[in-house]
This record gives structure tokens, C-alpha cells and sequence, in this order.
């Protein structure tokens, strides 16, 4: 018996997480990603006692020269992201509880059938069974399929929970990365700060190595499947092409899993080239700025230009050849340039943007919505069937075909499991090149910089700062989504998943038709139960991302208004 606790149910009916369990909500780096770079660079460096004391006591209001603040302003990225990405967060888990009680109704039945009949499989001469384990008995494999199905949507589920817990920890990894970069000496920020990315890399890689676990035992149980398919009666006439199907879907998923590997494979190979042409525009930064600084005619260079094409082409050095791996749960966008949001054309510009990514973001969940709500419908079709099915009567074939449906079913699971490990790849990409390019080239300044007994140029130092705080928002800002999509799938599967797993394998132990039908009918209404209230927790959190939406899209026409206003009078004067 599984008990759903109070917080499973809170967290799935909710849109935003609670702020007192969401470690991504933080004063620091909150204040640290808004300042300037000019007032970053003004803050004091402390000690290296003062500073271990600064980490070790996490004494966020003893740093000086940053006074922490709850920002009051509009602009709220991690609240943005959420809202323009919340249909991707909720597709893992609507993909689940739209597949899960399909393939465990299709098992169900198959069970049944098992307890009333058993039959050996018939393969041809010399055949070797590859993950059949009990070729004399279908009753027996069918038993092994539903262990394996159980193991694997029981795998996935805590799969989930363990990832969740390896990504909240990435937020304490990127506020020290950042009281290194604002507050550190040179030689500890030399010492620490490669450790600390080489954490965020190393739990982004670890949650990819759990989901492509999980994705392993999936593949398992859709192999067993497939084999199963196969050697039964008659299917190689009446059901080749879906066989060949499933066989094509296997392989593409194969083919798309080595394109990762292969693209990971090639960012890491281009580290060093990378470095090479960053550590040529930190010297053309360098000169530029001491240009800059040194004309008696500064006006003649275009000082706003200067910083923002230059950065942003280093950035694209670092991150350009990560885009190759995809999306963060619907996430793209590289680490951007740290534009002053206090000028009046660029809050207008930010605030207008922001809106317009909004009102896409919402067309797009209320379609998806919709779509989600026919999912739900079919899937209360699909277990009306399965209930009206007789299943005294049902011959060889039309039971390869519930195999066949359930196989489907399960790829469609399996989709998003592969999905996640992109996603969570895709985040250990980022931090791994920031830490290799980036933080090795900085650290390699240092070093210069100590053996020539020299301080560190503060133009290199800005060019560094300009380069590691938007890097290290951009990983905090990815990690938020996939914690929020971990933390809301494993809600949603503890409320209303297990409990469906649990105990399909009494199924095929029946001893009457009786009993089995009474089986067959208390299973459809179990589903049918669970999928009435999916659809209930779909258009409550539907109701619940449009209203935060519109009070959103309010708030950027209020401070839009405010603008406006505020100019006109300084026009008016």
C-alpha cells in the first residue's frame, strides 16, 4: 500500500512551487544578477579567512558592498521562464499518465487471459530466445513482462525523485560561484572556483545517467515485448508492419541517443580550440576598454556598442556549439550580455519582449490544453474497451494486438524519458564549458598574473565577470525548470500512479471467470477514476497558469504605462 503524503498533492495542484521548498528562490543571487558590472567590480575582496568564514556560515549579509534585496522591480526571469515553458514542464508528466494506466489496463487483461489459458511459444529451428526467459509458458513470460513493466514505471518514478534531489543543489553551486567572482582574492577564486562549476556539471551529468537508466529498463521491457510479438501465432503475416514499426522507432531512438553522444563528444573536443579564441577577444576586450578609458575624445568610440558586441561574441565562442543538443525543457537561449534594465529604452525594450514571449507562451498552452483533454478522453475510450472486451473468446491474435498496443504506449513513455536526457545533458554541457573555457582561461590569468608577482588587470577581471555571471544565471535559470518539471512529475505519479502498479502480477493467478471478470471491471473503474481526475488536475492547473499569466501580462502593461508616464514628464519637464 503506498500512502500519497499531503506535499505530493500540494505540489501537484499548485503551478509555482511553494517559495519555502523551491532552494532557487534567493536574495543573493537574485541581487548579484541584477547589479552592474561596475558596482560588482567596486565590491571589496575579502581575506581568504573572512571569506571561508563568509561560505562555511552562508552569512549572505557579510559581504560588502552588495546590499540584499527582494527585487520589487517587473522584471523576475525564473517566474518568466517558468510561465513561457510550463506546457513543456507538464508534457512529461500528462505523457505519463496518459500512457502509464493504458499499458498497465493492457497488462491487466493480458494477465487475466494468462490465469484462464497457457500455451508454449513456437519458434522456428535453432531459434535462441533473446529475453524471453520461459519459452515453454506464455503464462510465465507474461508474468515477466509485468515485472519488468512494474520495475520500470516504478523505476521512473523514483528515478524522478532522485533527480530532483540532485538538481536542487545546483543553486549552492552557483551562489558560491558567485560570491567567488564578487568577493574572492585571486588565488581563492583561482582554487575554488573550477570545483564549484565541476559540482554542477557533475549532478547535471549524474540526473542524465538516471534517466538514461530509466530509458534502459523501458527499452528492456519494449525488447521482451517485441520478442514476444514476434514468436507468437500468426503475426508475421497480419502484423509485420507493425512489427517493422516498432523496429524503426527502436532503431531512430538508437540513431537519436548516438547523435547526443556524438555531439557531446565534439563540444569536449573543441575545448581547447575555444579557449584559444576566447583568450583572443579577452586581449581585444582588454585593449579596446584600455583604449576607451585613455581617449581624450571617448565619444568617437562607440563605448555602448563596445561591451555588448564584444561579450556577446565571446559568449557565443562558449555556448554557440551547445545549441547542437537542443532545448532545456523548452529552454534555447545562450547566456546573454547583462543590459542596464534602469535605462529607460532598454526597461521599455525588456518589458515589451517579455510581454510578447508571454501571450505566445499562453496560445500555446491553451492549444495544448486542448489537445491534452483529448489524450484524456481517448484513454477513457481505450479502458471502456478494454472492459467490454470478452476475454474467454479472444483468440492469438487479437491478444498480439494488446501487445502491440501496449509496445506503442510505452515508446510513447520512453519519448520523454530520452527527452530528459537531452535536457539534463544539455545542462551539464553548459556547466562543463563554462568551467573548461571560461574559468580555465580566467584561472590561467591568475596564474600569469602571480608569477609575474602583478595584480590581475581589471580589464581582464570585467571581461571574466561579464562572461561568468550571466553563465552561471543562465545554468541556475535551466536547472530551475528542470527542478520545478522533476518535482511536479513525481507529485502527479505519487497521487495518482503506484497505486495502479502495485499488484498486477495476483492477476494471473485467478481462479474464476467470476473473479476475473470482477478483476477486469474493478481495474477499468480504477482507471477510469484516475483519469477523470487527471483531467480535473489538467484544467485546474490550467486555470491556475492563466491567471498567472494575465496578472503577469498586467504587471509589464502597468510598468509599461509607468514608462511612458514618467518620460513624458521628464520630456514636459
Amino acid at each position: 500500500m503506498y500512502v500519497t503524503s499531503a506535499s505530493f498533492q500540494k505540489t501537484a495542484h499548485t503551478l509555482f512551487i511553494d517559495p519555502s521548498e523551491d532552494p532557487f528562490l534567493d536574495h543573493y543571487i537574485e541581487t548579484v544578477s541584477h547589479m552592474s558590472t561596475k558596482d560588482i567590480m567596486a565590491i571589496p575582496k575579502m581575506n581568504d579567512d573572512e571569506f571561508l568564514r563568509y561560505i562555511f556560515n552562508n552569512n549572505d549579509s557579510a559581504a560588502r558592498g552588495i546590499q540584499l534585496r527582494v527585487d520589487t522591480s517587473v522584471f523576475d526571469p525564473l517566474r518568466d521562464d517558468q510561465l513561457i515553458h510550463q506546457t513543456d514542464i507538464d508534457k512529461e508528466w500528462e505523457t505519463l499518465m496518459v500512457s502509464g494506466p493504458i499499458v498497465v489496463g493492457y497488462m491487466g487483461n493480458l494477465m487475466v487471459i494468462a490465469s484462464k489459458r497457457d500455451f508454449p511459444f513456437h519458434a522456428p529451428s535453432g531459434y535462441v530466445y533473446r529475453y524471453i526467459r520461459y519459452p515453454n509458458s506464455f503464462r510465465a513470460t507474461l508474468a515477466q513482462v509485468s515485472t519488468e513493466m512494474t520495475n520500470a514505471l516504478m523505476g521512473a518514478h523514483t528515478a524522478m525523485d532522485r533527480i530532483q534531489l540532485s538538481i536542487k543543489q545546483v543553486p549552492t553551486h552557483v551562489k558560491t560561484a558567485l560570491k567567488l567572482i564578487t568577493s574572492a582574492s585571486d588565488a581563492m577564486l583561482k582554487s575554488m572556483l573550477p570545483r564549484t562549476l565541476e559540482s554542477v556539471g557533475r549532478l547535471a551529468t549524474e540526473s542524465a545517467s538516471i534517466a538514461n537508466s530509466t530509458l534502459l529498463q523501458f527499452n528492456q521491457l519494449q525488447d521482451l515485448l517485441g520478442e514476444i510479438i514476434e514468436l507468437s501465432a500468426s503475426t508475421q503475416s497480419t502484423n509485420e508492419a507493425d512489427i517493422e514499426r516498432m523496429k524503426e522507432q527502436r532503431k531512430n531512438a538508437t540513431l537519436e541517443q548516438e547523435r547526443l553522444k556524438e555531439t557531446l563528444a565534439t563540444i569536449k573536443n573543441q575545448y581547447d580550440q575555444s579557449k584559444s579564441n576566447l583568450e583572443i577577444a579577452r586581449k581585444q576586450y582588454a585593449e579596446a576598454m584600455a583604449a576607451l578609458a585613455a581617449s581624450s575624445t571617448p565619444t568617437i568610440v562607440p563605448a555602448r556598442s563596445l561591451p555588448v558586441d564584444m561579450i556577446g561574441s565571446a559568449i557565443g565562442i562558449v555556448f554557440d556549439g551547445i545549441k547542437a543538443i537542443g532545448c532545456i525543457v523548452g529552454l534555447c537561449k545562450n547566456p546573454s550580455y547583462k543590459v542596464d534594465n534602469t535605462k529607460f529604452e532598454n526597461a521599455m525594450k525588456i518589458a515589451q519582449t517579455a510581454k510578447e514571449e508571454l501571450e505566445r507562451a499562453e496560445e500555446i498552452h491553451n492549444q495544448h490544453f486542448l489537445l491534452q483533454l483529448a489524450e484524456q478522453n481517448e484513454l477513457a475510450k481505450t479502458m471502456n474497451s478494454m472492459a467490454l472486451l470478452d476475454l474467454s473468446q479472444m483468440s492469438t491474435e487479437e491478444i498480439v494486438q494488446l501487445l502491440l498496443k501496449a509496445t506503442e504506449q510505452i515508446s510513447l513513455i520512453k519519448e520523454q524519458w530520452a527527452h530528459m536526457i537531452q535536457f539534463f545533458s544539455k545542462l551539464a554541457a553548459q556547466a562543463h564549458s563554462t568551467q573548461q573555457i571560461i574559468v580555465n582561461d580566467f584561472v590561467g590569468v591568475i596564474q600569469q598574473a602571480q608569477t609575474d608577482n602583478l595584480l590581475v588587470d581589471p580589464f581582464d577581471r570585467e571581461f571574466f565577470v561579464e562572461m561568468l555571471i550571466p553563465s552561471a544565471t543562465t545554468i541556475e535559470s535551466g536547472a530551475h525548470l528542470l527542478f520545478t518539471m522533476a518535482k511536479t512529475y513525481y507529485a502527479v505519479s505519487s497521487q495518482h500512479m503506484i497505486n495502479q502498479i502495485a499488484g498486477i502480477n495476483k492477476l494471473s493467478v485467478l481462479q474464476t471467470d467470476e473473479a476475473r471478470h470482477a478483476q477486469l471491471q474493478l481495474a477499468s473503474n480504477t482507471t477510469m477514476i484516475t483519469s477523470l481526475k487527471i483531467s480535473q488536475l489538467a484544467q485546474e492547473r490550467h486555470e491556475l497558469y492563466l491567471q498567472e499569466m494575465q496578472n503577469r501580462q498586467a504587471e509589464y502593461t502597468t510598468y509599461i504605462n509607468n514608462l511612458v508616464l514618467f518620460e513624458l514628464e521628464e520630456t514636459i519637464g
